[in-house]
């Protein structure tokens, strides 16, 4: 016996807009930038600027690895403020943190980072509607989050644990936070531009990175046994620093846009103001994790 259809929808089943009680600003789901699955909690985002204006609020957590903030209050206050003056864009930062009793809210403390995954900044360009967010799929994004030092790779993972320092020598070097690295091959390419890449990373601020090449490049016939990459570190600004106060605040903050998903979202674009540094081909054995010093790439 077959089940009857649903009911068609009707008017009578909708709500006007005036009816409702609660109106979506912006979700964010994050997603682990290996794997595309939800990234593994506890994660806050914390929004910290909306256009001109400083508000410190926390994101709604909506299951695993989703965020949301209401159009309503104070915010949509401040919505309209900006947008009447022309910049209405989302300002905030997503860190890993144990849950803090109400009314406090969780911290970033580089101590108390679990290290699975590396924080991230990011300015997003709200799509509208009117004088308000608009009701569409387009203001939820889907940023991704990269491995950090403590994340548990697979055990076929191909994979590089490094540090990026700088200094005269490795016994006086200082990390250098927030870098960017690229994985390409060929490893004779000497140009980025003309070299494809098979791994990303992004470096936390203790100069830490995590970059596992793509199952799918490394396991090609053209490739040998040990493989050969080359590995591009993008370095912030020389003055970068970590302030022990707002680790945070040192990160790049990155524009993402109105796309719900681009490359600054997932990670693959480098950040503004960041250069180049010098390259280093890497030889690693298919399945394994290459560490020590072999993978410290030390700056002057």
């Amino acid at each position: 016996m077959n089940a009857p259809l649903p009911r068609a929808l009707e008017p009578a089943d909708t709500v006007e807009v005036a009816r409702l009680r609660h109106r979506l600003a912006l979700g964010l789901a994050w997603l682990d930038a290996l794997t595309r699955a939800p990234a593994n909690g506890p994660w806050w985002a914390v929004l910290e600027k909306l256009g001109p204006y400083e508000i410190d609020r926390q994101f709604e957590p909506h299951g695993a690895a989703r965020h949301a903030l209401r159009h309503e209050g104070l915010l949509r206050k401040r919505f309209e403020l900006a947008l009447a003056g022309g910049d209405a864009r989302w300002s905030l930062r997503v860190f890993s943190a144990p849950p803090a009793a109400p009314p406090r809210k969780p911290v970033y403390a580089t101590a108390l980072d679990p290290r699975l995954y590396v924080p991230r900044r990011l300015r997003l360009t709200p799509a509208v509607d009117g004088d308000a967010p608009a009701a569409t799929p387009q203001n939820i994004r889907r940023p991704w989050l990269w491995p950090g030092s403590a994340y548990p790779l697979p055990g076929n993972a191909t994979a590089v644990r490094g540090r990026v320092l700088r200094g005269p020598d490795l016994a006086s070097a200082k990390p250098i936070p927030w870098v960017r690295l690229v994985a390409t091959v060929p490893a004779g390419v000497a140009v980025f531009a003309d070299a494809t890449p098979i791994g990303y990373a992004h470096g936390d601020d203790r100069g830490e990175f995590v970059l596992v090449l793509d199952n799918k490049a490394v396991s090609g016939a053209t490739l040998s046994n040990p493989v050969e990459v080359r590995l591009w570190p993008h370095l912030p600004p020389a003055a970068t620093q970590v302030d022990p106060a707002d680790p945070l605040a040192s990160l790049p903050l990155e524009e993402g846009g109105t796309d719900g998903i681009n490359d600054v979202l997932r990670g693959h674009a480098v950040p503004a103001g960041y250069t180049a540094g010098a390259s280093k081909v890497l030889a690693l054995r298919l399945g394994e994790t290459a560490s020590g010093a072999g993978t410290t790439l030390l700056f002057a």
